[in-house]
């Protein structure tokens, strides 16, 4: 395991996540809705980084996104016809690592901001809210 610490995030919402030996490495438990055409996909394959983007755009960046709110996520799933209405929410443990936190758009980022030490890039963005 990388020896480096990380900082952990304050004004988390999201249920966290005791890590291994008790190092920090922000991890969480989050939401990540989808429409129920893709599930078994993701279920069977994982989240792909490759179609970041491709259903619902990329205001922070190419990227996964999580929510800490399952109602957040409830607004990118879409229902099944003929059954009810499914619906599918992944629930996702997610290592955000060393994070970059903005109010800002990033469209256009492929990746997490370099590190201070430029030593490579951020492992994870957080989108905070105006009232953050």
């Amino acid at each position: 395991l990388n020896d480096r610490r990380v900082s952990p995030l304050t004004g988390m919402t999201a249920i966290p996540v005791r890590t291994w030996q008790r190092h920090e490495l922000n991890e969480f438990l989050m939401y990540h809705g989808v429409p129920t055409s893709i599930a078994e996909r993701i279920h069977l394959q994982g989240f792909d980084k490759n179609y970041a983007g491709e259903h619902f755009g990329k205001l922070f960046g190419a990227g996964i996104y999580l929510a800490t709110n399952s109602s957040k996520s409830d607004i990118y799933t879409q229902p099944t016809t003929g059954d009810g209405g499914v619906r599918t929410i992944f629930v996702v443990r997610v290592c955000l690592g060393e994070v970059h936190e903005t109010k800002v758009a990033m469209r256009q980022a492929t990746r997490a901001p370099e590190r201070a030490d430029g030593k490579g890039p951020l492992d994870s963005v957080r989108a905070l809210t105006h009232a953050s």
